[in-house]
This record gives C-alpha cells, sequence and structure tokens, in this order.
C-alpha cells in the first residue's frame, strides 16, 4: 500500500524523470525556428529595457529564457543596428545569433533551464492538486501520464512560450480552486498574482477569462451562499491580476504595452499561405484541425484512459464538480481552436493538456477493482514506452494509430514534426558517410546552417531547378519544404515519388540520385 509520503516521493521522482528526459533529449536539438526570436528578444528586454521587438508574445518566458545569458558577455546589434531601429525581432535574432556563433550550443542549453524547471514544477503541481481532488495514490495516474507526454516533454525542452503558458494556466485554474474553498483574502491575492503571470507568458492565456467566469456562473448555482464572498474574491484577483500585468513590461505599470500586443497577433502572418492537414492543402485553416492532430500526435493509451474517465464521470457524481475545474478549461481552449486563424501546430492546444492529464487520475479514483487496476497499469507502462521509444525526438512524436513518426509528414507540418530542430543530427549523419560530398541542403530554420559551424553540417544550397528535376548527387531536405513541394502545383513531390535513404532525425530526409 502506497503512503501518501511515499506518493509524494513518487511525484518528485516523476518529475525529475520528466526534466531529465527534456534536459538530456534538448542537448542534442538544434535551436528551432523561433526560439532565437524569443532569446533575443528577452535579451534585448533586460539589457536595454526596450519592448519594441516581438510585441506579439508578451515578455516573461523571454525575459526568463534570456536571464541565465546575462553573465556571457554576449554581443547584440547596436541601437543604430537598422534591426534594431525597425523593430525587425526576426533580423535582430540572426544577427543576435551570428555575433555570438562560438556561444551559440551553451545559448541554447541555457536559454532552455527555465523551461524545463517550469516544465517539472508542473508535474509536481498535477501531483498536489490530484492529491486534494481524487486521494495520492489516482493522482499518481495524471502525474505519470504528463510526465511521459511526448508533447509535453517537447515543448519543456525549447525556449519558446509554450510550455510556460500550459504551466501557468494550469497554475492560475489550480490557485482559483483553492481561493474558492479558502477562508481568507490571501489565496484570493495569490489566485491574481498567478493569473498575472500566465497572462505575461503568452496572449493564449487571455482565455482564463472566459473560464474564470464559466467557473464562477456554476458557483453561483451549486453554492448560492458564497455569491457575495466569491463575488469580492474575483474582483480581488481581476484587481491584481491587471495590476501585475501592468507591472510585468519592467515595472512600467503601463497596459499600453499588452493592448499594443494583442493587436500585433497575427500581423506577421504570411498572406497566401496554404495550410496542410492528412496530405490535402488548403487556402482557408481547419476548423477541426487541432482535434485532428490531438488524436493522431497524443499516445493511444492517453486517449484510451481520457475514454474512460468521461464514461466514468457520468457514472460517478461525487467526482463532476472535480471534473468541471479540469474539463471545462479544455473545453474552452480547445474551443477557441476552432477560430485559429493559423494551423500550425498541436502546441496551439497545449494548455488543456495538464487538465486532460489530472482528468485521467479518475480512472483509478472512481472504480477500485482489481482487473481496472490492472488496465490502468498496462495503460501507463504503454505511455512510458511510447515516450522513451521516441527519444529524443519528441516534437515529432505520431501514434502507432498515425503510423509512427515516419508517416508524420503525410499528415502534418511544421511544429508537429519538423521546427529546424535536427542539425547536429544530419552533421553526426555526415560524419558517418564522408561519401555524401557535397551534400545539398534545404534546410527550415530561422538561421541559416552555415552560419553555425558549431554544429558542424557542410553542405550547399540546393538549387530552384533541382527541385523540380534533382541532378545527381547527395540531398538533405526539411520535412517542412518536402510539404512545400508538395503544395506548390510546379515542384516535384519528393515524398510521393521519391524515397530517401535515410534520415536526421525525424524532421530532415537525405536523398541519393544518380
Amino acid at each position: 500500500m502506497l503512503t501518501k509520503r511515499i506518493t509524494f516521493w513518487f511525484f518528485a521522482l516523476l518529475a525529475c524523470i520528466f526534466f531529465l528526459q527534456g534536459y538530456l533529449g534538448g542537448s542534442s536539438k538544434s535551436l528551432t525556428w523561433d526560439e532565437p526570436v524569443f532569446i533575443a528578444s528577452g535579451y534585448s528586454y533586460l539589457t536595454r529595457n526596450d519592448f519594441r521587438l516581438n510585441p506579439e508574445a508578451p515578455p516573461l518566458m523571454q525575459q526568463l529564457e534570456a536571464l541565465p545569458l546575462l553573465g556571457m558577455g554576449l554581443r547584440q546589434p547596436g541601437p543604430d543596428h537598422p534591426a534594431w531601429t525597425q523593430g525587425n525581432h526576426f533580423w535582430f535574432a540572426r544577427q543576435f545569433l551570428t555575433e555570438n556563433v562560438d556561444l551559440i550550443q551553451d545559448i541554447a542549453h541555457r536559454a532552455r533551464l527555465p523551461v524545463l524547471l517550469i516544465g517539472a514544477l508542473l508535474i509536481l503541481s498535477i501531483g498536489s492538486w490530484g492529491n486534494r481532488l481524487y486521494g495520492h495514490v489516482p493522482a499518481l495516474v495524471g502525474v505519470w501520464i504528463a510526465a511521459f507526454s511526448p508533447n509535453l516533454i517537447a515543448h519543456s525542452k525549447l525556449a519558446t512560450t509554450d510550455l510556460g503558458c500550459t504551466a501557468f494556466v494550469f497554475f492560475a485554474v489550480y490557485a482559483l480552486w483553492r481561493a474558492f474553498r479558502a477562508e481568507g483574502w490571501l489565496d484570493w491575492i495569490i489566485c491574481g498574482a498567478v493569473t498575472a503571470l500566465a497572462l505575461l507568458t503568452k496572449f493564449t492565456a487571455l482565455l482564463l477569462g472566459p473560464i474564470y467566469l464559466g467557473i464562477f456562473a456554476v458557483r453561483l448555482v451549486t453554492h448560492p451562499a458564497q455569491r457575495v464572498r466569491s463575488i469580492k474574491g474575483l474582483l480581488i484577483t481581476g484587481g491584481v491580476a491587471l495590476l501585475g500585468v501592468s507591472a510585468g513590461y519592467n515595472l512600467s505599470f503601463d497596459p499600453a504595452y499588452y493592448v499594443e500586443g494583442i493587436r500585433q497577433l497575427y500581423a506577421s502572418a504570411t498572406p497566401g499561405y496554404k495550410f496542410y492537414l492528412f496530405g490535402q492543402v488548403s487556402e482557408d485553416p481547419w476548423w477541426y484541425y487541432h482535434i485532428a492532430a490531438f488524436l493522431v500526435k497524443v499516445p493511444l493509451p492517453i486517449i484510451l484512459l481520457l475514454g474512460l474517465s468521461t464514461v466514468l464521470v457520468f457514472r460517478d457524481p461525487d467526482h463532476r464538480e472535480a471534473a468541471l475545474y479540469l474539463l471545462f478549461p479544455a473545453f474552452i481552449i480547445i474551443g477557441a481552436s476552432f477560430f485559429d486563424e493559423a494551423n500550425i501546430g498541436l502546441r496551439r492546444i497545449l494548455p488543456a493538456f495538464p487538465f486532460l492529464f489530472l482528468f485521467c487520475s479518475l480512472t483509478l479514483a472512481g472504480v477500485r477493482h482489481r482487473l481496472m487496476t490492472g488496465f490502468i497499469c498496462v495503460m501507463l507502462a504503454w505511455t512510458s514506452i511510447a515516450a522513451l521509444g521516441i527519444y529524443p525526438h519528441h516534437l515529432a512524436y505520431f501514434n502507432l494509430a498515425a503510423g509512427g513518426p515516419e508517416h508524420g509528414p503525410q499528415l502534418l507540418e511544421d511544429s508537429n514534426i519538423d521546427w529546424g530542430q535536427d542539425l547536429p543530427a544530419l552533421a553526426e549523419w555526415q560524419m558517418a558517410h564522408p561519401e555524401a560530398s557535397p551534400l545539398k541542403l534545404l534546410y527550415f530554420g530561422n538561421v541559416p546552417p552555415e552560419a553555425f559551424p558549431a554544429y558542424g553540417v557542410r553542405s550547399i544550397p540546393i538549387s530552384r531547378a533541382d527541385t523540380r528535376q534533382p541532378s545527381n548527387g547527395y540531398y538533405a531536405v526539411s520535412v517542412h519544404h518536402l510539404i512545400g513541394f508538395r503544395k506548390a502545383p510546379e515542384l516535384a513531390d519528393w515524398l510521393s515519388k521519391y524515397h530517401p535513404i535515410s534520415r536526421a532525425g525525424y524532421s530532415i530526409y537525405i536523398y541519393r540520385f544518380k
């Protein structure tokens, strides 16, 4: 029998396992498309107290990621550089990395550490809340699933905003749950502070507004005696959150920064961009895109446990209030994705994941039967195998029903499989195949690989003519561009027409023509 104390040690162990999977796996991955922008912009926020770069993302995660870099003596484009004067964050990021090219691996390593730590804290928080909702043993189900979720691990080892938003949205709703049960006003103040932090991670956290209001509306009906106190508490939370967001831009107390950031959402979207889903191309996004991505990118045992929990919640009225705090936020986050203007990755609904994972704890709390316990243990073991089997390529994970990561390019693109993360794997392949010279490369990344000799990739560009009709030689092509060939009728569909001889990770395909 697992005691409460032993279970908490299991929570800590699983948090460490989660951290190690991300830490060790991230060491073999190059900077992805978005990371240079977040790192360089955050560094400018800290060193120049100026927020002109990358306004479409709030500053908290960017500053946290840049914080470990302050003692490195890094160089950045000067105040007269056009990238700075024009507020061009992509150009600024490329120049920032070019000026610190010898330190690129150290920069990536340090910038990713804060995200990993937040991810480990998320695992512990799932255990803490799960213990209060379902008991310490059932909470192990949610913690285990989260600790071995390829999707959470993938984004925990990237210096971006997605994992930070996921964690702080969860922290905020957990704080709200605690505040509704507290006797004093301190919990409402804490809820407001955590809400402010969530709002400063990513604008997706604005969904906390309808989430709070929906939960509050239900409580007005189910707990009428607490109406006045709940209203006062929400007002305190809202006031503290507004104050915290205003202070979040280096204590400027100017809400205009945040409002301007909201206006900039999708401002950098490329007109005429073609979206991709299950081999189909469209100029308009699919409303069901993120649900489809969920079904192919989440391990099957997690989907089965979610289905079982949904059945059990209708049979067990004692756990329906807990389900409100877990399913309603997930419903709002996923529902909002139906109106998303950009189908670019499952990461858009990543904040729903911790709520869904914790909801799976109901499988052990709702039914105490030896056969059920055995089934759950098999599902947890299967989840672990899925995560360990894809290591260190978590970003490219696809479940067995989808055909695995090898079949990924037939289904989804962008941050679902290729975000420019496999330059070290390509360098390793080159070392093992010296005959593949010269190597023609078409890489999807924010910074060209030749700018980073530390990765060790030696290549020449692929010509436009070669994309139509490749000449003899060795080619390495990012999956993002292979799907781009499929989108352009005038180019050859390499995915259908040619067979690669190898891969670098799962995001760069290698071909030989002779």
